[in-house]
């Protein structure tokens, strides 16, 4: 008998379904936005050492990024093809597929945790000569780093969980864990109820033990609702035929959002040589970025796994259904963002304690780059709906264009001139305008040839099995 879980999938009309899957997945994102807001908000208040702080945090970023690129990656990966194993009926070969992709998480674990040992201390060089900042930055690096399993773990099992429908559990378990996070941060950044002072050392501390709270959660309640997928341990054993599937898109996923810290990472150095007030201006527009960006990601990973189990079924129409209704929701949420970031600024920057240089800076950052946020919302969606139908190759070229090949040269360009500080701020919105046109392109093609295509029912995501 089908369960409810993959029922409501063929049957639920396709606006409802992707509201009641993506409501849940975008609380859940932007619970997700909070470790970093709420981090950034308290270091800034560390008594004659605040912007030096978010400084440090924003030079941390790129390697909290990277991670995040890594789970989100592998989660994606698995998420499309567990998705479209159970429109096939596959239920085994679905659990087999999540048992490897939460093996292939505990591999990338390993690297970050020496890395975090080894590496951590050159990174940081390499983006400041300020001692004080530096050795916070290593502090913070290194800590997340080592203790990355709980953010790994959390985002595959969180991918796996939402393939099969159940998107409130993966809800309730990221508010928990930014929860705990928001108020272990100032107990141990300035030292509460007992607890010595730990300044960015705590707030790293607290960030990772929220996120283990998130997975031991997840776990206990993936385990107690009676889960569609039965994973045991023999599905952790690699096979072949699992992985190059789960490759197939999760490489190209994971290479995508590489792209995002690589971005991250260079435009510090570039605005460094702007202006220190530049690098924590960018870092705080970044936090309040993620805050309008997330639910859109919580959109576009609740369309994910409508459109791969459509796709396996054979459900074309409600395919255009699902990609029409994300495309109309998410402008919406763009709009709210940028009137949030237009309208309301100064107040919004006023929350954290920098100097008025530096608010300054970032006020006007956050004016010119939100008019992008409109091409951002047709990139994520449209990305999102490459990667659920196996062309996650496609998705690496729009994050390419909007991450690399249009910010970067023309940041540098711009850093050159004079006024630097205003103009610079326009590669990223640029990066997203191009990136738009040609992910609107590459969806355009695939309409075209996709009714010439056999490829419901035995894509290539899953013709190794």
């Amino acid at each position: 008998m089908e369960d409810k879980a993959t029922a409501k999938m063929d049957t639920m009309p396709v606006g409802r379904l992707l509201g009641s899957m993506a409501l849940p997945m975008m609380l859940s994102m932007l619970g997700q936005a909070l470790y970093n807001v709420v981090d950034t908000l308290y270091v800034s208040r560390i008594p004659d050492a605040g912007e030096m702080a978010i400084t440090a945090l924003t030079l941390a970023f790129p390697i909290q990024m990277v991670i995040m690129a890594l789970g989100v990656g592998t989660g994606v990966g698995v998420n499309a093809l567990v998705a479209r194993l159970l429109g096939m009926g596959k239920r085994r070969e679905a659990s087999n597929a999540a048992g490897n992709a939460l093996f292939v998480s505990l591999l990338y674990f390993l690297g970050l945790f020496f890395f975090g040992l080894f590496g951590a201390r050159a990174f940081i060089l390499s983006q400041t000569q300020n001692g004080q900042i530096a050795e916070m930055g290593i502090v913070y690096t290194r800590i997340i780093s080592v203790y990355s399993l709980g953010t790994l773990g959390y985002m595959c099992l969180e991918k796996i969980t939402v393939a099969t429908g159940r998107t409130k559990i993966t809800m309730m378990t990221q508010i928990a864990g930014a929860l705990t996070n928001i108020i272990l941060d100032p107990i141990l950044i300035y030292g509460w109820i007992g607890f010595p002072a730990m300044g960015v050392r705590g707030a790293a501390i607290a960030t990772v033990v929220g996120q283990f709270v998130s997975l031991i959660m997840l776990g206990v309640l993936y385990l107690r609702k009676d889960p569609i997928l039965a994973i045991h341990l023999t599905d952790f054993k690699p096979r072949r035929e699992i992985l190059a599937p789960l490759c197939h898109v999760g490489l190209p996923a994971i290479a995508m959002q590489i792209l995002v810290p690589i971005m991250s990472y260079s435009m510090n150095r570039i605005l460094a040589m702007i202006s220190e007030a530049a690098v924590t201006a960018y870092g705080i527009y970044y936090k309040l970025q993620n805050f309008i960006f997330m639910p859109a990601y919580g959109l576009n990973n609740a369309s994910i796994p409508i459109i791969s189990y459509s796709y396996g079924a054979g459900h074309k129409d409600r395919i255009h259904t699902c990609i029409r209704w994300a495309l109309i929701d998410v402008t919406l949420i763009m709009a709210a963002g940028v009137v949030l970031l237009e309208g309301f600024p100064s107040p919004i920057v006023s929350l954290f304690a920098v100097t008025a240089d530096t608010a300054g800076i970032c006020v006007m950052a956050l004016r010119l780059i939100s008019w992008g946020f409109f091409f951002a919302g047709v990139n994520i969606i449209l990305q999102g709906v490459c990667q659920a139908l196996g062309q996650g190759t496609c998705s690496l070229f729009i994050s390419l264009m909007r991450f690399i090949i249009v910010p970067l040269p023309m940041a540098f360009l711009l850093s050159k001139i004079a006024q630097a500080q205003i103009y610079v701020w326009l590669s990223i919105p640029a990066g997203e305008a191009l990136g738009a046109l040609l992910a609107l392109f590459l969806t355009l093609s695939w309409y075209a040839r996709e009714p010439h295509e056999e490829r419901a029912r035995q894509g290539t995501i899953v013709r190794t099995y």
